[in-house]
């Protein structure tokens, strides 16, 4: 295809967005080295242009001079944005800062994140943005304040796909305060299409229900965060969750409807196009300018303005095009997943439509002929795409939807209607009379489609596990096709075709071959972060969590990524072993973000237990979970349970939680929460007979007294505090017999030793 050909602008752009996305990972010394080499290359270039004027040198000359001016811009944005000089105060150490909020991340009972700016530091002035948690949920946007605080690189704080959430805002560090002095309070006002937006959105709330008009609402407005999280849970579980997030699908939509009246009331050329531009800009500003839309509407307009010289308007480098502008004003941006997901689906989208072209079918009956050439259009469309996108959704995420080619073809399409359809129900439905039967299409319209989702969201097993050869093997096929479809010629399309396929189907083949051993296999999962104990339990596809730390609220959140990182969308049992730090918001977060059938909890004994417990009875309620009591000897999906010391857990102090878990003939000693405690309860005798032993948070920390020679270390594990124990108490006596590790998850496959 060479795409690239006769498309300087575009082969610079591309050159830029890769220098730049480089360029993060270089020292200062190397960028500058790269700029002189570029700009000494442009000269160059100029040069031998002007001694030798001939048309054969023209065409290189303008690829070339091109690709040099765009890596050497790359260069000097990386050097201006990627300064990285808010690493240097994330010593770990106490500093006073000065911070102004700009966005509020969350707010919990126990603690609130912040997005804030910094702006000095122990009386330095600094400038960037950081993640600022506060034991305080109390903070506004605009405040500013004071505070003593600890500044901790995200790598240290965060595992990888949290971190990411962060660093394509240009975030690096996240700073944690105990205390704060408010300096200002925020006076921030909202913004006119801010309002506008929230008005349109209280308009469908009054002549709809909730569901409909919170899924109206995301599909015109972008208003996801009405949605319930539920709902979209379910589009994530089957890869279409880009129907609910404004984009260019969106913006298109509206544009063609306004175009299509436009022709109808025979508005003039000229016009036409000045109006399209107009509203584009007025939608991408009214849906809060996220990447997406923002690219979207950067493309668009650049296209309609080309129109507007009468020339030919090439959507690839307008796509290119937009994509760089906005990494020029945001650079971090080149990091950013969505408008990466959102960039190789538009161009995969326009690369897909432009095969689809090439390969012909002979029908002689019209009719049908144009339904074939639909099919066949959205078929390779939709190949190709996921076929650009598997890439960042398998480094981004770390699963895979069986589904998401399916539900792309059948289902994301019925929301694209929707769409279609937003616009004419919002101009009608406040009409007497002729609104009602818009209102009740409308209703009916949204409970089929959502019902649809729900249902085939809930089939088991269609997020699959990811890192195999075999995955490893299909990316690099999609990617060499993905290099392929971009350069090479028209007649040999087939084979760029070919090579996608190949690719994409050995990837969901490697997918497969991990589903069927997991169903056949029992893993478990330790994992242990400062006071949060966790042990992920997998047989035949189904997941149970047990959470045996003092801090269930801040470790809910934490254990996410693990979760996300064994490749399920849902969970069979929960077990939560104590009531410290429990509220609502914990299992609201469990059961809002996975589909959870199972939550056990201790029986409730003080007045406090009893008030958390009721307001998670009404969770489970609302959510159909069901909620049963801890037993200190149970069985689930396999796994025999037994809890011990359950029935004289301190309710009010951190005490000792330890488990030993059983399954094929295999057993696994935890000594987790103030296991130190139990040190004297299991003895070296009784822990022989594990076959894993597993010291958590608060392992042998504190009885540094004993000497044990833990003749068991072979099959022993230190984690959290007990880390620090391990590696300064036990190094030389553990050599290469244990692992030792502060945070890391560690994965066991256990046999049968029968």
């Amino acid at each position: 295809m060479e795409i690239f050909k006769y498309r300087h602008l575009a082969l610079g752009c591309g050159a830029f967005l890769a220098s730049l996305y480089i360029s993060y990972f270089m020292s200062n010394l190397l960028r500058i080295l790269f700029l002189v080499a570029s700009i000494l290359a442009l000269i160059s270039l100029v040069i031998v242009f002007i001694i030798r004027r001939r048309k054969s040198t023209l065409d290189i000359f303008i690829r070339c001079a091109f690709l040099c001016f765009f890596i050497a811009l790359a260069m000097i944005t990386s050097l201006i944005a990627f300064q990285k000089k808010e690493l240097k105060a994330a010593d770990g150490n106490e500093h006073k800062i000065v911070a102004t909020v700009t966005e509020e991340k969350y707010e919990e009972s126990y603690e609130g994140g912040y997005i804030v700016r910094v702006e000095n530091i122990d009386n330095e002035k600094y400038s960037f943005n950081s993640l600022l948690i506060s034991p305080k949920s109390t903070l506004n946007k605009g405040d500013k304040i004071e505070a003593i605080a600890v500044i901790t690189p995200l790598e240290n704080t965060f595992e990888h796909y949290e971190k990411s959430a962060y660093i394509d805002d240009g975030i690096l560090v996240s700073i944690g305060i105990d205390e704060y002095t408010l300096i200002s309070s925020g006076t921030a006002k909202e913004s006119v299409f801010k309002r506008i937006n929230t008005e349109l959105s209280n308009y469908l709330f009054k002549y709809l229900n909730n569901d409909t008009a919170s899924l109206f609402s995301s599909l015109l407005l972008g208003n996801d965060n009405l949605l319930d999280p539920s709902i979209k849970r379910d589009f994530s579980r089957l890869g279409i969750s880009h129907v609910l997030a404004v984009s260019g699908m969106h913006i298109t939509i509206i544009v063609t409807l306004i175009g299509l009246v436009m022709r109808f009331l025979r508005v003039n050329y000229f016009a036409k196009n000045i109006i399209l531009i107009l509203t584009t800009i007025f939608f991408v500003a009214l849906t809060g300018f996220s990447d997406s839309a923002v690219r979207a509407g950067i493309m668009v307009t650049i296209a309609y303005l080309i129109l507007l010289t009468g020339r030919f308007a090439d959507t690839i480098t307008a796509l290119f095009l937009s994509v760089s502008i906005i990494c020029l004003f945001s650079p971090f941006s080149i990091f950013s997943v969505s408008l990466s997901l959102s960039f190789l689906a538009m161009l995969g989208c326009l690369i897909g439509y432009k095969l689809a072209r090439k390969i012909k079918i002979k029908i002689k009956n019209k009719a049908l002929r144009y339904i074939v050439h639909s099919i066949k259009t959205i078929i390779i469309t939709t190949l190709v795409v996921i076929g650009f996108t598997l890439p960042v959704t398998f480094s981004a995420f770390g699963s895979l939807s069986l589904l998401s080619p399916l539900a792309n073809l059948l289902i994301a399409p019925i929301f694209n209607l929707l769409i279609y359809f937003a616009p004419i129900l919002l101009a009608l439905i406040g009409i007497p009379y002729v609104g009602i039967p818009f209102v009740h299409l409308a209703q009916r319209l949204s409970w089929l489609s959502l019902l649809i989702v729900e249902h085939t969201a809930n089939f088991k097993g269609i997020v699959l596990p990811t890192f195999s050869h075999l995955q490893y093997g299909g990316m690099i096929l999609i990617i060499v096709s993905f290099i392929v479809l971009m350069f090479i010629k028209k007649k040999h399309l087939r084979y760029g075709l070919i090579l996608t396929l190949v690719g994409v189907f050995t990837f969901f083949g490697g997918s497969l071959i991990n589903f069927i051993d997991k169903q056949s296999n029992v893993y478990i999962t330790t994992y242990s972060r400062g006071t949060n104990d966790f042990i992920f339990l997998e047989s035949e596809n189904d997941l149970n969590v047990i959470d045996i730390s003092k801090t269930s609220t801040t470790s809910a959140r934490q254990a996410s990524s693990v979760i996300s990182s064994l490749n399920y969308s849902e969970i069979e049992n929960y077990i939560i072993t104590d009531y410290s730090h429990l509220t609502y918001a914990c299992v609201n977060n469990l059961a809002n973000n996975y589909k959870l059938k199972t939550l056990y909890l201790p029986e409730p004994i003080t007045e406090k237990e009893k008030e958390v417990y009721d307001e998670i009875l009404e969770i489970t309620e609302n959510e159909n979970v069901e909620l049963r009591m801890l037993e200190k000897s149970m069985e689930l999906s396999g796994f025999k349970l037994k809890i011990a010391k359950l029935d004289t857990l301190d309710r009010s102090e951190r005490k000792s939680v330890t488990l030993s878990i059983k399954s094929n003939n295999c057993e696994l000693l935890y000594l987790g929460a103030g296991s130190y405690e139990l040190f004297d309860y299991f003895s070296e005798e009784k822990a022989q007979t594990a076959d894993i032993v597993v010291f958590g948070s608060y392992g042998p920390t504190y009885k540094v007294k004993y000497s044990y020679d833990m003749p068991y270390l072979d099959k022993a594990i230190f984690y959290g505090n007990s880390y620090d124990y391990a590696k300064d108490k036990l190094k030389e006596k553990l050599d290469n017999k244990a692992i030792i590790t502060p945070c890391m998850p560690l994965k066991f496959r256990l046999k049968d030793n029968s």
